[in-house]
């Protein structure tokens, strides 16, 4: 059975779980931010371009191709409904007072109103002002009050999204809309509403035989796309924190290596470490430690966490954001929700881990060629039980989802949720897309112009050098395996709309490029992660608030722009990556 492996990274551009205003006396908000002299993109065609985004070029006149996606955007239509039936609470985004309203007037697809004036544009790139400034000051306080409260469900759509008509005219519904975007705050990037309205012109689209727009739909559609790129740009800006989630063995490490190319600050940088905040109480859970004692008989090793709670005073979504604004870093990465561990990785650690016990006369050890090499789905789906089974739906949900056995986790309980989950995240990234569009996302998404396709670490083959033993001879056999990947269809279905997602995003970025709109003024269009001080300059691209260009307290990357003996220092302390890997391996075992 052949299995798309899942393959993801998710960035929250917010101070972990939604978006958290911080503010920064020292910012400032030009439009001439947003555009500079540079030459637009003119072969970009925003309806010529819909065929090869979402369905390629060789599919664009099959009925069953568009059928397909006209089924996909249903979904990211309805993707709101867990929030309405209270199945998830706290979606910050759906709660704003103006996106809820907008939402309860049906994205405005029920009835249609005046022509508008276009003045939408320019109210959309104003700078902020006063007033969002004193929002962002008090945003911390009011994420920490509403953590603690028990929020009041919202009312019930009248209609789900998905049965609604596109509009009778675009040009007339994107000004309308235009005219409320530009009423909503600066404290978030609204990326859910801006998949909403992306997927309802997509579809309009479709409904028009897939024939490119006329010139006035053409210029309407793009001022809203461009509005909708504005207000991503604006909120990441404002809040100046990077919160970067990720599904195990899809490029974590290297993501956090170009975070440091771009200016990025966290605690600690290094192969092993992957950007963690060790006060959060972030572990990794990947194996159930009795388990492990029970099939094996010897102590657990390492990563045994599955199934222990953090504790209660671990700090939650508001404190950890005090925490990096106060320490002025800008990115972190939460390694409990670090799911999907390759089955390779973990036997090629185990491998040394079990043999060092054995070495060391540990008095319950065991073998571990008789154990985890070449064990079934059973064996894994009890020592792995995250990992075995959906784990890119359990990272989504939480510790209640990640601690599920087996079978736990179920479409009709599950699914719905995550995707809104998902829908949250300010940028999405499917690994497996074209390069082309990667990059796209990251330079506009996130403001860096060094992609982690311009780093590589943790390379498995480096990793099976570095140790001396090739994990994949030990692997579950091929009918085994096909039992594990038969479970994954929750998590599959989740990849779907994660591409569709990044295809959404995209396009708003595209169009927004096409514009002659730069993510920050003076953003170099290709840099060479190598060179001198770049990561000073970039200053990790549209986080350039607080921790960023703005602060003044960047001790560690001025001495390196100065060539100081600092910098020198650092190289000459730094260990090996097998003592960095050894230690960053002791202190994960441990809750």
């Amino acid at each position: 059975m052949l299995i798309a492996r899942l393959i993801i990274c998710v960035i929250l551009l917010a101070a972990s779980c939604s978006g958290i205003s911080a503010a920064s006396s020292r910012r400032t908000s030009r439009s001439s931010s947003t555009r500079r002299a540079r030459s637009t993109e003119t072969s970009f065609s925003l309806s010529g371009s819909f065929p090869s985004i979402f369905l390629g070029d060789e599919h664009m006149n099959n009925p069953g191709q568009q059928s397909a996606l006209r089924a996909k955007l249903s979904m990211v239509l309805d993707t709101v409904e867990p929030h309405y039936s209270d199945a998830l609470h706290r979606v910050h985004e759906l709660r704003e007072p103006k996106v809820a309203s907008l939402l309860q007037e049906l994205l405005l697809l029920t009835r249609e109103g005046a022509t508008g004036s276009g003045r939408h544009l320019e109210a959309s790139i104003a700078p902020a002002g006063a007033e969002a400034a004193e929002e962002d000051a008090v945003g911390l306080r009011r994420r920490s009050d509403r953590e603690t409260s028990s929020p009041k469900p919202p009312k019930p759509l009248s209609k789900p999204l998905s049965t609604l008509p596109s509009p009778q005219s675009l040009v007339d519904w994107s000004h309308k809309i235009g005219s409320r975007l530009a009423q909503l705050p600066a404290g978030t990037s609204f990326p859910v509403l801006r998949r909403l309205l992306t997927a309802v012109v997509v579809r309009a689209w479709l409904d028009g035989a897939g024939k490119r727009l006329t010139e006035v739909e053409e210029e309407a559609v793009s001022g809203l796309f461009v509005q909708l790129y504005m207000l991503h740009r604006r909120g990441a800006m404002n809040r100046g924190i990077m919160d970067y989630q990720h599904v195990s063995k899809s490029g974590g490490t290297s993501w956090c290596h170009a975070a440091q190319l771009n200016g990025c600050t966290t605690q600690r940088f290094d192969r092993f470490f992957v950007c963690g905040v060790s006060s959060f109480d972030d572990k990794v859970r990947w194996v159930d430690g009795a388990a492990h004692t029970r099939l094996t008989g010897a102590e657990p090793t390492r990563w045994y966490l599955h199934g222990t709670y953090r504790s209660e005073g671990a700090p939650g979504c508001a404190s950890r954001a005090a925490q990096m604004l106060a320490n002025r870093w800008t990115y972190y990465r939460n390694p409990l929700r670090r799911l999907a561990s390759h089955l390779r990785f973990i036997l090629l650690h185990y491998k040394r881990f079990m043999t060092a016990q054995v070495e060391e006369g540990v008095e319950k050890s065991a073998d571990f060629f008789t154990t985890y090499a070449g064990a079934n789905a059973s064996f894994w789906s009890s020592v792995a039980p995250a990992i075995s089974d959906n784990y890119f739906a359990r990272t989504l949900l939480g510790e209640a989802a990640w601690h599920a056995p087996v079978g736990g986790i179920t479409a009709d309980t599950h699914l719905a949720p995550a995707r809104l989950v998902l829908m949250q995240y300010d940028i999405v990234v499917p690994l497996e897309s074209p390069t082309e569009l990667t990059s796209r996302l990251l330079a506009f998404g996130a403001g860096w112009p060094v992609s982690y396709t311009d780093v590589h670490d943790k390379n498995i083959t480096a990793l099976q050098e570095m140790f001396d033993f090739d994990p994949s001879p030990h692997m579950p056999s091929s009918d085994e395996m096909d039992i594990l990947y038969g479970r994954q269809q929750i998590d599959m279905d989740l990849y779907g709309l994660a591409v569709l997602i990044g295809q959404l995003d995209y396009l708003v970025y595209s169009t927004a490029a096409a514009a002659g709109v730069v993510p920050w003024d003076g953003m170099p269009d290709n840099v060479n992660p190598e060179e001198d001080n770049v990561n000073y300059r970039v200053a990790c691209g549209l986080l350039r608030g607080p921790g960023g260009a703005w602060s003044s307290h960047m001790v560690h990357r001025r001495r390196r722009a100065n060539g100081g003996a600092a910098g020198r220092e650092t190289r000459v302390r730094r260990r090996s990556d097998a003592a960095s890997l050894e230690e960053t391996s002791r202190r994960d075992q441990t809750g």
